[in-house]
């Protein structure tokens, strides 16, 4: 076995289940351009008379034609992207925002606007008698056909101008520290209203949740881990809706580490582990297609019984930090297979697997 699948670091999941979906970290975990966290507030002082009224009106148009606000009403404190962007707080009724938290990244309601007038992010928070996206209703409708009981509660929305290969990307998620209820996401096309995907999951306890694939689980999250023996703590059910048809699987997992397999293959579907390669060569070129498949082959080939040589390639990066490259997101491709999503940390580790 390569020496890949020998060495592990402590992991970092951002959201399991909708890294499920996605194919690797969802637009809300990763710090995309314009996200919050990536705006350093620390020495910045300016009010909203610095913001030119064309990046005001541009916000404005959004937030209520997307975002459904009747009135807008920004925060102080607007940060600077360069100078090509501004970064702007604003308020929904009914929230708790702090307007007077000079970090940005505390308020859960902000937007990205670009000096083309263009939205680049934008993210909210939805309150109990705050405002709803004009979307709302298709989001809810699309949900009831992953979760017919309605257990499902949206906690946020979040607007990126493109995600991946996907434009006016609106995604909507639940609250994943909530335990007690399925967590949920649904991903659509804030433009024409397009559902791009959507998905549910809901944890079992060990008593309830599907037994057939656990052995399976077992050895391979043993395997991964290096360890003599794993006990699997935790059992989830995801339902996706692919394409119109809803498909569902089984996920297990083992501290950090997390599986799933396609309930009616028995197929591996999704694997998520934090193997690190600890030769000499501990940050390689990443962005040669060769090395990444060199990296990625001995996991397809082990688990997935895939071998992505000649697989066409294309990778996006998710940063970390300004000018850090935190991640890269690999998508590889053939004709009449499914695309495989490889998520490789900026040091070589592969962090996760998906089929797609």
């Amino acid at each position: 076995m390569s020496k890949h699948l020998k060495k592990r670091s402590k992991l970092f999941i951002p959201v399991i289940a909708a890294s499920m979906l996605f194919g690797a970290v969802p637009a809300m975990a990763a710090e995309q351009p314009g996200s919050p966290k990536l705006a350093m507030a620390a020495g910045i002082s300016n009010t909203l008379s610095d913001v030119d009224s064309s990046y005001i009106a541009a916000a404005e148009q959004f937030l209520t034609t997307v975002f459904g606000l009747k009135e807008v009403k920004f925060g102080q404190n607007p940060i600077p992207l360069g100078d090509k962007q501004w970064m702007l707080s604003f308020q929904n009724p009914g929230d708790t925002a702090n307007d007077s938290d000079d970090l940005m990244a505390n308020r859960p309601n902000t937007i990205t606007i670009n000096k083309d007038g263009s939205i680049e992010y934008a993210t909210m928070e939805l309150v109990p008698d705050g405002a709803r996206p004009a979307s709302f209703e298709l989001v809810e409708s699309t949900l009831r056909q992953l979760d017919s009981e309605g257990k499902t509660k949206l906690k946020n929305v979040l607007f990126s101008k493109k995600q991946d290969d996907l434009d006016d990307y609106l995604q909507f998620t639940s609250d994943y520290n909530q335990k007690t209820e399925p967590f949920g996401v649904v991903a659509i096309n804030s433009s024409d209203n397009t559902v791009y995907k959507a998905q549910v999951s809901t944890r079992y306890p060990a008593a309830d949740a599907e037994q057939k694939y656990l052995p399976e689980a077992e050895r391979v999250l043993k395997e991964s881990s290096g360890k003599d023996h794993v006990e699997i703590t935790g059992f989830t059910n995801i339902k996706s809706l692919v394409k119109d048809k809803v498909k569902e699987t089984w996920g297990y997992s083992y501290e950090n580490d997390f599986i799933a397999f396609e309930a009616n293959t028995g197929k591996i579907k999704s694997l998520y582990i934090d193997l690190k390669d600890d030769s000499a060569d501990a940050a390689p070129d990443l962005e040669s297609k060769e090395r990444a498949i060199a990296i990625a082959n001995p996991y397809m080939i082990n688990y997935f019984g895939i071998d992505l040589t000649g697989y066409e390639a294309k990778y996006t990066t998710i940063l970390s930090g300004p000018g850090q490259i935190g991640l890269y997101n690999y998508t590889f491709s053939q004709e009449g297979e499914p695309d495989v999503i490889v998520l490789f940390t900026g040091q070589g580790g592969v962090k996760s697997i998906s089929l797609n």
